[in-house]
């Protein structure tokens, strides 16, 4: 597969772990997904592109380490952080049209 992931996404997904798990919880789920420094640096570049593997590898970790191996609980953890990543006009926009709404505009 030869996805790819902004670096900026990474940055969010590693700050809201943090504020959800502790200081050492990046340092705790790379050490889980064993993913190279080369691959995926401590600190990503917001604009530059990174493997998905790294994601989907930190995203098991996180899993594994945080969530006791139950993937449907990651839903809630993706949630919030999508939520955390609305800006105010979008915010104004999801509350104006509604769930029901925007389900149907990705139908």
């Amino acid at each position: 597969m030869d996805a790819r992931i902004r670096g900026v996404l990474l940055q969010r997904w590693a700050a809201h772990c943090q504020e959800r798990w502790g200081a050492e919880a990046v340092a705790r789920i790379r050490s889980a997904a064993d993913v190279p420094e080369q691959v995926l640096p401590d600190a990503p570049d917001p604009g530059t592109w990174y493997p998905v593997q790294a994601h989907l590898a930190l995203t098991r970790a996180i899993v594994d380490q945080f969530l006791a191996g139950d993937v449907a609980r990651l839903q809630s953890l993706a949630v919030a952080d999508a939520v955390r990543n609305v800006g105010p006009v979008q915010r104004m926009a999801l509350r104006a049209l509604g769930p029901r709404q925007i389900g149907r505009a990705h139908v």
